[in-house]
């Protein structure tokens, strides 16, 4: 990708599974031919999508038409495609009342795939077995692949767009806006976990990839909210303009919210500008004897939040792993919080840009941490905020600035790119801290024309640049 103009631009084209890391993943997802596959249309075999799920093995696929269609779809445990004709954008499947739209609850696998819909108007009751949760897609004790939807304008106590429950589907390329978690039809209004996912269920292992989250909002979690959710993967996924209004911040928002046994791994994520009233961006409770989220090469920034802008650690967290990310709080903010209520020691900590303009770092247990490990305080100078692109300037200090040891990195960055690269021109390649990386520079220095009002800028720039290049070198 050439260029980049804002994080839906990105999505466009990042759909595909691209990286070596969900490469391996999204293979897994693939169904098995069948060599008697059937194909069903709708309408034409039944003038309903649920008729023909009926009519469908498993194996079989099923091409539903453009148009608007008012029904509860239930995959009835078979393993087949739906998929729309036209695309997500001229096929919606609408609830017809208080239910979930789609629900998979019967042991569906990775073959059951639903891609290209829009799923919309779904609450459900508290009665079992929604239990409240899962407003546009409810996922119960199954793996589906859920692909290339819009899920938009559903309300659930958890999971407003998507819910999962002892499942491991693969959740990707699919824009998930303007869901809500939200229990009121239980009793007063109360804001909940997981507007946009919501992942349960200590056995889980959901896949949770290359998705634009936008314009949720929940209590914890607005983006994504994760309790007792296992082992999940969540990569190359945008989040941004979720809100979470957490009164009173006893469950501590986040765009990112974990809690209890959740040992998510967090990678390459562009998380901005969202909005909290306690933690705009990443929150980890870990539970004690778990090894609780890893977070590595994350851009986390400018989310709001009045005790942490970008990360908040809480619990038995010494085990968790913060590595390689940007995490940049809003100007006079608190970037990092990590609290010493049960922990003695802060995350493990290495090669993280940590900044918040006139404001905190780190503070807590995570203060300590700037400075040693290669963690360092500076602006990490992005491309065009503005724009949401979170590229890096080539004088940015976080270029050739990260730990490429990690197990988690990637192979390609968030735009695609070659994950290591030589970004400062100093000849010697280093992955970059953040979702991106810098492309390659065949010289340190770049020239600045004569009597430009930037030569200081660039001057401050270039000083940033060669300290980064020099804590590199004292690595061993």
């Amino acid at each position: 990708m050439d260029t980049i103009a804002t994080p839906i631009t990105l999505m466009a084209s990042k759909y595909a599974a691209r990286n070596l890391l969900a490469a391996g993943v999204f293979a897994n997802a693939l169904p098995f031919a069948s060599a008697h596959a059937a194909i069903f249309a709708v309408p034409g075999s039944s003038s309903t999508i649920q008729g023909a799920i009926v009519l469908a093995a498993t194996g079989d696929t099923i091409l539903v038409s453009p148009g608007t269609y008012p029904e509860t779809i239930n995959f009835l445990g078979k393993n087949l495609t739906l998929r729309s004709v036209g695309g997500a954008t001229v096929t919606t499947i609408v609830a017809p009342g208080m239910t979930s739209v789609v629900i998979f609850g019967s042991g569906e696998g990775r073959g059951a795939i639903i891609d290209g819909f829009t799923i919309t108007g779904g609450k459900p009751p508290a009665a079992f077995p929604y239990l409240g949760d899962g407003g546009g897609i409810f996922v119960r004790n199954s793996s589906p692949t859920i692909s290339n939807n819009i899920v938009t304008g559903n309300v659930a106590c958890n999971g407003g767009g998507i819910h999962v429950g002892l499942g491991s589907p693969v959740i990707s390329g699919n824009t998930i806006t303007a869901n809500r978690a939200d229990c009121s039809q239980l009793g007063p209004p109360t804001l909940n976990s997981g507007g946009g996912v919501s992942l349960e269920g200590n056995g889980g292992a959901a896949v949770v990839a290359n998705n634009l989250i936008t314009g949720n909002t929940a209590g914890s979690g607005s983006a994504i909210g994760m309790n007792g959710a296992g082992a999940p993967l969540i990569f190359d996924n945008t989040m941004t303009a979720n809100t979470a209004t957490d009164f009173n911040c006893l469950m501590s928002g986040g765009t990112i919210w974990s809690v209890n046994k959740s040992d998510a791994d967090i990678v390459q994520n562009v998380i901005a500008k969202n909005n909290a009233t306690c933690n705009g961006g990443v929150v980890l409770f870990v539970l004690s004897g778990t090894r609780g989220p890893a977070l590595v090469n994350n851009t986390i920034a400018l989310n709001g939040g009045s005790t942490s802008s970008g990360i908040n650690a809480e619990g038995f967290d010494a085990n968790s792993r913060v590595i390689s990310n940007i995490v940049v709080g809003l100007p006079g903010s608190t970037a990092m919080s990590c609290t010493a209520v049960f922990a003695s020691a802060p995350p493990i900590m290495r090669n993280n840009l940590v900044y918040a303009s006139g404001g905190i770092a780190a503070n807590g247990l995570c203060a300590s941490q700037i400075g040693l490990n290669d963690n360092f305080s500076a602006d990490p100078q992005f491309i065009a905020v503005a724009a949401g692109d979170y590229r890096l300037l080539p004088s940015s200090p976080a270029i050739d600035a990260g730990d490429g040891s990690d197990p988690l990195i990637p192979a390609t960055d968030f735009a695609g790119a070659p994950r290591v690269q030589d970004g400062n021109g100093d000849g010697i390649a280093v992955i970059d801290i953040g979702a991106f990386e810098a492309p390659p520079r065949t010289g340190l220095v770049t020239p600045v024309p004569v009597g430009s009002p930037s030569l200081l800028i660039f001057l401050a720039a270039l000083m940033a640049t060669m300290a980064a290049r020099m804590r590199k070198q004292r690595k061993p």
